[in-house]
């Protein structure tokens, strides 16, 4: 990684580069063609990182996107964050002017600002969160190290990464590690614009006098507590949420607009819409099902504006584009039928992927029922895992105004309704419904039909929450951000809240440089060998011949090999092959982020083990 401060330096001109191309796109494509460009251009972020993805990660799936590759896109992206950042100052001046065009007080104005600055701050400290650790770096340097999207079945958490990972790698490349956190910052900061800039609320120039509810539904947005987790995170959430929510807005102004000559040519919107989507689901699968809405939506609108055959073609020219070399990927490494690609997130008749499916589909953040689960942490080390007071409010103000015929809350609440069916009931996985219901009420102009006062208790629960949230993010700056300042204070932070850093450096110390390593810890990111990762070990019993199945495919011509396990009796390889103890046991503290979350203290041993017998059970 880059000295600190520079990782933040070059994380932040890379951020500004991705939101430069994204500029340059749509004033080549958009300008000219309705929508009212200046709303528009506040998107370029999304626009920047829909370009990238789309040209790095299919070089990834093809293996052609080793550490030289990603770096030379790096070293660009810089450039254009450099050559940009005059612009970039000037459209910042409009964007905060845009707060009080709206009418938004200032004092709420600035409650916005300061929250959104936090969260930038928030996004700038090294990479500790435990899954980021675990397979969205661990994907990232693998690709860069190899050149090629890891393709090992062995590794269950690698299949589920995708575009988002190949994004990651291209800021690890030059030891940028702050980019991907940056990047669901943008995404945060995409949809706070949407709602200020696009959406219609009850105060506009032709109704000053009436009540602003724009900035409270904006703050209400910003006080989210899931946010705390992820805007910290690398991990492509809140990036590929945004992109659908503006592939979904502007899906909505197709129809809205239909009549209106201003749009031009509806179907290079139709090409924005449908590549956001399709890039969205390359990022992370949970995002396959509202892709799959918004696409339906955009075509169901389409035809019935006598438009249906161009845009029929040009869904077929983004999908055989942008998501067919990810399918035909998974198809050529995994097997699997077409229904089971578009369906699964790990296709294929590989031992234990049923059980893995099956516990990521139930697995829970919370003890407490669902949707309460979505409301109420069911601990303070669960805090960062619920929507808080903003879903109550949301579903109110829909049963107070009869907001349910809205076009995006419709949409919204399918969305929340097939995600509470088919994925995983937790908070993140519905931040899009969230979006889109909060849009649909701005949008519906039925904020107006009803006094100021009807919202008094929904301003004080969300100032509380406001309160609360402004508190965790100032903490996290604190105790987590510091460690972007200098490599010292780095060090201090990773070693009291990365899980296995302080392990990892252990295992540096005593392993050969050329050592392989079978590993059951999950900080697959910080393994300081070329590991194989046992995470399989779990969805299939000790007498299962398939582990030798998978232990036999470990590509090594090394005769040794060493595990690394915290468990005494460790299930990932038989018995009899394992030999002598190498070194440990070593005790170290599990390191959480979250003060409440402290678990204990863990002892990791190094073994030797036998690479033929694997061969020979197989």
């Amino acid at each position: 990684m880059l000295p600190g401060p520079w990782g933040v330096v070059v994380s932040t001109l890379l951020l500004l580069g991705v939101w430069g191309v994204g500029y340059l796109a749509l004033g080549m494509i958009f300008s000219n063609k309705g929508l009212a460009w200046p709303a528009l251009r506040y998107q370029s972020g999304l626009v920047g990182a829909l370009i990238l993805a789309a040209v790095v990660f299919p070089l990834a799936l093809i293996g052609c996107f080793d550490r030289i590759t990603a770096g030379l896109f790096a070293l660009l992206l810089v450039a254009v964050g450099l050559m940009s950042t005059p612009l970039i100052v000037r459209s910042a001046r409009t964007w905060i002017a845009e707060w009080e065009s709206r009418f938004i007080p200032r004092p709420l104005t600035f409650c916005c600002l300061a929250m959104l600055g936090g969260y930038f701050l928030l996004a700038l400290g090294p990479i500790t969160d435990a899954d980021a650790l675990d397979y969205h770096v661990g994907v990232a340097l693998q690709t860069l190290n190899t050149g090629a999207h890891p393709a090992d079945p062995a590794w269950f958490h690698s299949r589920l990464a995708g575009a988002g990972e190949a994004l990651i790698a291209v800021g690890l490349s030059i030891g940028a590690e702050q980019f991907g956190a940056l990047l669901q910052w943008m995404g945060l900061f995409s949809v706070t614009t949407m709602m200020l800039t696009c959406c219609c609320t009850a105060t506009s120039q032709e109704t000053k006098k009436l009540p602003d509810y724009r900035g409270w539904i904006i703050l209400l947005l910003l006080s989210t507590p899931v946010f705390l987790a992820w805007i910290s995170s690398p991990k492509p959430m809140i990036l590929p949420g945004a992109m659908t929510s503006l592939a979904l807005y502007l899906s909505y102004v197709i129809i809205a607009r239909s009549s209106d000559s201003s749009v031009k040519d509806p179907q290079l919107y139709c090409i924005l819409i449908f590549g956001l989507s399709t890039v969205a689901s390359n990022m992370k699968f949970s995002f396959t099902l509202t892709a799959g809405i918004i696409i339906v939506a955009t075509l169901y609108w389409q035809w019935k504006n006598n438009r249906l055959g161009k845009t029929i073609l040009t869904l077929v020219g983004c999908l055989i584009i942008l998501y067919f070399p990810f399918a035909a990927w998974k198809w050529n490494h995994f097997g699997g039928g077409v229904i089971e690609i578009l369906t699964s997130p790990l296709p294929g008749n590989w031992p234990g992927t049923q059980q893995f499916e099956a516990y990521l589909r139930g697995y829970r953040d919370s003890t407490f029922p669902f949707p309460l689960s979505l409301v109420i942490p069911s601990s303070l080390g669960n805090i960062t895992t619920v929507l808080g007071i903003g879903l109550p409010i949301l579903i109110v103000s829909m049963l107070i105004r009869r907001a349910w015929n809205a076009p995006l809350i419709r949409i919204a609440l399918l969305s929340a309704v097939l995600g509470a069916l088919l994925g995983q009931a937790n908070a993140r996985f519905f931040l899009e419904p969230f979006y889109w219901g909060l849009m649909g009420l701005m949008t519906s102009g039925l904020l107006s039909a009803r006094g100021y006062n009807t919202f008094i208790a929904a301003k004080a629960m969300i100032s509380l929450q406001a309160v609360v949230v402004a508190a965790a993010i100032v903490f996290g700056i604190v105790t987590i951000s510091v460690g972007s300042i200098s490599d010292t204070l780095r060090g201090r932070v990773m070693h009291s809240v990365a899980n296995d850093h302080i392990t990892m450096r252990w295992v540096d110390k005593n392993l050969p440089s050329n050592a392989i390593v079978i590993t059951d810890l999950r900080s697959m990111g910080l393994v300081p060998r070329q590991a194989y990762p046992t995470d399989w070990r779990a969805y299939l019993s000790p007498a299962d011949p398939n582990r030798f199945f998978y232990l036999s495919r470990i590509n090594s011509d090394i005769e040794t090999i060493y595990l690394l396990t915290n468990n005494k009796e460790s299930t990932s390889v038989p018995t009899e092959c394992i030999g002598h103890p190498y070194a440990g046991p070593f005790k170290a503290e599990i390191a959480t982020r979250n003060p409440w979350n402290k678990i204990g203290v863990t002892e990791t041993s190094i073994y030797e083990l036998r690479r033929n017998c694997f061969s020979s059970k197989h």
